[in-house]
C-alpha cells in the first residue's frame, strides 16, 4: 500500500493556528497517520487486480490440464475394463463348454448304460 505522506509538524501548526491545544493536535494527527496508513490507491488496486487475474488464469490452465489428464484416465480405464469384460466372457463360455461337453458324456454314457441292459 501506497503511504500518505502528511507533513505532521505543519498539520499540528495549523490545527494550534485554528486554536487547538497542542496536545490534541499532536493526537489528531498521529489519528490521521495511523488511519492514512490503511488507505489503499488505485495503483495498490490494480496491482492486486493484476495478480488475482494471473492467479485466475494459472488456476484455469491447471484445471483444463487435469481435466485433460482425468479424461485420459477414464478412457484407459473404460479400455481396461473392455478388456476385463471380453476376458470374463471367453473364460464363462470356456467353462460352459466344458460343463455342456461333460453333460453330454454322461448323457451318453447313461444312455449307453442303458441300452446295455
Amino acid at each position: 500500500m501506497a503511504a500518505f505522506r502528511l507533513d505532521t509538524t505543519a498539520a499540528i501548526r495549523k490545527l494550534e493556528g485554528a486554536g487547538v491545544d497542542e496536545r490534541q493536535a499532536a493526537a489528531i494527527v498521529d489519528l490521521h497517520a495511523v488511519a492514512d496508513a490503511d488507505l489503499v490507491t488505485k495503483t495498490d488496486l490494480e496491482l492486486t487486480r493484476t495478480e488475482l487475474k494471473a492467479d485466475i488464469e494459472n488456476l484455469s490452465r491447471r484445471i483444463d490440464a487435469n481435466q485433460h489428464m482425468l479424461s485420459q484416465q477414464l478412457e484407459t480405464g473404460l479400455a481396461d475394463l473392455g478388456t476385463t469384460i471380453a476376458n470374463a466372457n471367453t473364460e464363462q463360455q470356456r467353462r460352459f463348454n466344458l460343463l455342456l461337453g461333460g453333460m453330454i458324456a454322461v448323457v451318453a454314457l447313461v444312455l449307453a448304460g442303458m441300452a446295455v441292459f
